[in-house]
């Protein structure tokens, strides 16, 4: 991980600034870690896409460089921790998964982007 590495608080504020700007009818917040927040992602979104579509988001940020290689047929929960999630991030990604939401590991905005694109949010 380099020194000029953005710092994951950097990001996470670059990711919701760039949310509260979408046309479409939406809402964000920062999860702020604590005893009773342990396993929920960095940034929650709920959306109505542009097809009209009610969408919810989990975004778990983690520093650039953090990722390991993933193997090609592992379970999204593995790739998750792979990406960086903890154990406990990971299975909460999972359940938002179950309730019909989407989760994510991300390191920086253009990440965010292209997630967004994929499910026609602008």
């Amino acid at each position: 991980m380099s020194w000029n590495t953005p710092k994951e608080s950097s990001v996470v504020k670059s990711i919701r600034n760039y949310l509260s700007k979408l046309e479409c009818p939406s809402f964000n917040w920062k999860v702020h870690g604590s005893q009773f927040s342990a396993g929920l992602p960095d940034i929650m979104m709920l959306a109505t896409n542009a097809d009209g579509k009610f969408v919810a988001i989990g975004f778990e940020v983690k520093r650039k460089g953090t990722a390991r290689e993933i193997p090609v047929n592992c379970s999204k929960v593995e790739m998750w921790k792979k990406l960086g999630a903890t154990d406990l991030q990971a299975d909460t990604l999972f359940k938002i998964e179950q309730a019909g939401g989407y989760g994510y590991v991300v390191e920086e905005l253009d990440q965010v982007k292209e997630i967004l694109k994929k499910h026609n949010i602008h």
